[in-house]
């Protein structure tokens, strides 16, 4: 026997298919968003590590050619970084700090 179903049944089923469709179309294009976000992210902090790898190489660069042709020894150089990335200064050494930010 065929079961004979409503003009109001068989509205709210269609009704039902296409509210599921619209939200299926949501949650996709959210996701769609929410990964085109994370990418985004992910290029900016690639671009950042790789403008770290540029300057990172320029220092290794600069410290093989000093170390080729002898323009620093290791004291020399040891003592210059403690000084200019480190803040260090010798013992009786004055050391002068700006404090205006000039």
């Amino acid at each position: 026997m065929r079961k004979v179903v409503s003009r109001e049944q068989h509205g709210l089923f269609w009704f039902v298919i296409r509210l599921f469709i619209v939200v299926v179309m949501v949650l996709v294009a959210y996701q769609l968003l929410s990964q085109r976000a994370s990418i985004s992210a992910k290029e900016a902090e690639l671009e950042n590590i790789e403008q770290q790898i540029v300057e990172q190489t320029a220092k290794n660069e600069e410290l093989q050619y000093n170390l080729a042709n002898g323009e620093q020894t290791t004291d020399a150089y040891a003592e210059e970084y403690a000084r200019n990335e480190l803040g260090y200064a010798m013992q009786d050494e004055k050391v002068f700090v700006n404090i205006g930010g000039n």
